[in-house]
Formats: structure tokens, sequence, C-alpha cells
């Protein structure tokens, strides 16, 4: 079995031990915490990872935040009343959308953070998110996009959801200067990949909730963790920081013995989803010590499981989320596949698009000959948004040439069947 710990730096290592639920720190993160660059470091990582606030509580938690310098504590508390504000706001928005879809008698699940932060973490400052996400009925995506324009939000581009079918699982964000963005879903899972499932069994499961006095529906215990685990794994390969195996272990802490994990195994394994949902508790389980039953983890455990996968798969999470967006998958195959021919039939397949998906992307030339004059501009977007990390890459920079093999490594594990 892997040890996460053995190849992180002292920084890391530090941020880990903190995260940890137990009051107890370790004699060696005392000793680190007295040096103002260390404090420095760790804020950074924390920042990155997207947990600056639940730092802060923890630190709190164990008696140490007065240890930190002025700045550093400063810093921390603010990140927390920003939290605090900013989700308050998008609670302020969801109920005055909600109130318009009660008239109507529609029905919403909120996804991930909008519950985790009022239900799971109990203290709405606590958990970092960035839009409210919703999971609808396909049949009442377009109205509650009107609803939401009538509240002075507005697609950024206008696409229409047959179209945005093609390569989204949402409508295009739903903006408004100064408040939380509204993503509208449809299903959590594409259509045309291995591990897709029939949404209306999430529906079946949901159950009513009262989120900050908003009454809505979330998914059942289990199925919120098969959701986050999806998430983290074969939508982000782990790249997406520690805050989703915070909130794996938040959950799970959450809910204590009333939590069905025969339900989860036999779910994971009939969706295909297993080794996602494997790596991403197993991941929870070493680095911030959700209580994930060994049991658990060794029924999933896939026959295949090396370390050099689960070495990837932690590398992942200490990753900038920022840098792993711009090497896609697709664009790693580019970069990895020897073969002149091969990366010119990646690069050809990411510029043809077939139309439906051109008319996502480029939404002036949705049924009009002129989706043709499109294409090239399609070459000039690729080239433009990945041309610089390529070349970097060619000229050897190891981080991104790292991050390249490692997606490719996790991707390829993942879709094994």
């Amino acid at each position: 079995m892997i040890d996460p710990f053995a190849w992180l730096n002292e920084t890391e290592r530090l941020l880990l031990e903190l995260l940890n639920r137990n009051p107890a720190v370790p004699e060696p993160a005392a000793t680190a915490l007295l040096g103002p660059s260390d404090w420095d470091r760790l804020l950074a990582l924390a920042k990155i990872m997207r947990i600056s606030p639940l730092l802060y509580y923890r630190l709190r938690e164990k008696g140490l935040s007065h240890h930190l310098p002025d700045a550093c504590r400063s810093s921390l508390r603010q990140a927390c009343l920003d939290t605090t504000l900013r989700n308050l706001r998008a609670y302020g928005a969801l109920r005055r959308l909600a109130r318009l879809l009660e008239r109507e008698d529609i029905p919403v699940i909120v996804l991930k953070g909008m519950f985790l932060a009022d239900a799971v973490y109990r203290d709405i400052g606590l958990r970092e998110m960035n839009d409210i996400d919703l999971l609808a009925r396909p049949q009442h995506v377009q109205r509650i996009a009107e609803l939401a324009g009538e509240l002075g939000y507005a697609p950024r581009v206008d696409v229409n959801q047959e179209d945005a079918e093609e390569i989204h699982l949402h409508l295009p964000r739903l903006i408004k200067e100064g408040e939380a963005g509204f993503e509208i879903h449809w299903n959590v899972t594409h259509s045309n990949r291995r591990y897709r499932i029939d949404p209306d069994e999430l529906w079946k499961r949901a159950l009513p909730v009262k989120l900050q006095g908003t009454n809505v529906l979330a998914f059942c215990p289990e199925d919120m963790l098969l959701h986050l685990c999806l998430h983290t794994s074969y939508h982000h390969q782990f790249a997406f920081g520690l805050r989703p195996s915070c909130d794996i272990a938040e959950l799970l802490l959450w809910c204590g013995d009333r939590f069905d994990w025969d339900a989860v195994l036999e779910r994971s394994e009939r969706w295909g989803w297993g080794r996602g949902v494997y790596m991403a508790l197993l991941l929870a389980k070493k680095l911030v010590d959700a209580p994930v039953p060994g049991g658990i983890t060794a029924r999933l455990k896939p026959a295949d499981i090396t370390a050099d996968i689960l070495n990837a798969a932690v590398s992942q999470v200490f990753t900038n989320s920022r840098i792993a967006s711009t090497i896609p998958k697709p664009f790693a195959d580019l970069i990895l596949y020897e073969r002149l021919g091969g990366k010119l039939g990646i690069l050809l397949n990411r510029v043809f698009l077939p139309k439906r998906t051109m008319a996502v992307l480029y939404p002036a030339c949705r049924g009009s000959w002129k989706i043709y004059v499109y294409y090239p501009r399609r070459l000039l977007d690729v080239l433009r948004r990945h041309g610089r990390t390529f070349r970097k890459i060619k000229q050897g920079d190891p981080e991104l040439l790292h991050l390249a093999k490692r997606k490719q490594l996790i991707d390829g594990f993942l879709q094994k069947i």
C-alpha cells in the first residue's frame, strides 16, 4: 500500500497534519509552525487547495492560532469572512430562485457545495464554492433558466439545451454582476461515457432539505458520496486540490453509523464507477483521515492498481488546478504520442469537431453554412489556448511533462472495465 506521505514536502505534510481532526499535533509540526516563512508557505498552499477557511478553523480547534504571525492570522480570518459573505449571497440567490420554482412546482436538487457548506460543515464560512450547481429534470431546464433571467441572470453565451448536451452536463453558466452564478445541470454524467447513469435513479432517492431557510432537494448521503468521488476522479483526474477529500471526510463524519456502505458498493459496481470511487476514498482516508472502513477499500480495490498510479493521483491532488487545466486529456495524448501521424490525428480530431459541438462553442454559426468558416477559427483557438503550454513542454518543462504523463496514466486506469 502506498504511503502518501513518503515524498511530500514539509509544507504539504504540515498542512495534512493540521487538517486531521485529531486535536493532537505531532512535535515536528509544532516546531515547524514557529517560522513566519513556514506560515507563508502553508497559507499559500491552503489557498491553492481551496481550504483556507477550514485550515483556520482547525488551527483554532487545535489551539494553535496564536502561533500565527499577525499578518497570517489576519489573512486567514479575512478568508473566512469573505467566504461567509460570498456564500450568504449565494444562499440568498438560491432562495429567490427557489421561490419562483416553488410557484410552478419545479423541483431542483442542490449539488455539492450548496448542500455541504450548510448541512455537513454546519458553518457556511468553512467551505468555499464558486457557483450554485443545481440538478433539474431535462424538461424543466429551459424554464429554470428563464426564471433566473427574471432575476437578472443571463448566460455567458446563448446555447440551447439540445446543442449543449453534446459537450456539457449543464447550460452555460448564468451570471449576474456581484452574485454567484447558476449552473443548471440535467445529469451528472455524459451520455456518451462508459460510466454514464440514468439520473432518474438519483431523483427517486433525493431527500428534502432546508438550506438557510430554503426548501430544496439533495442527494441521499450515499449518492452524494458517489457524486463527490465521480467529480474528483473521472471529471478532474484528482487535480482539484484537497477540498474533495475534505468534503468526503466531513460527509462521512456527518453521516456516522447511518451510512449504507453496501449501497455504495452495489451502485459503484453497477454504474462502473468502482475505480474512481476506490481512489477517491483511499486518498481521502490517507490524506485527511476520512473514516472509510478498511474493508470497503479492500472490496473496491482493483487487481491492477499500482504504486505508480496511486503516486500519480496524490501528485495530482497537490497540483495547482489552474496549471492542470492547461493540459486537458486530449492534449496530454497529443504531447505524449510518439508517432507524428498519431499526433496529427489527435489534432485534427480536436479541430474538426461535429457540427453540433461547433454550434455550442461558436453559437453564431448555428444552422448556417458559416459553420465551415469557423473551423479555421477553431484551429487558431486551439493553438492560442495550448500553444504556449506545448512550447514549454517542447523546451523541457518537467512540471508540465509530468502533469501530462499523470493525466494519461490516471485516465487510462479509470477507463478500464
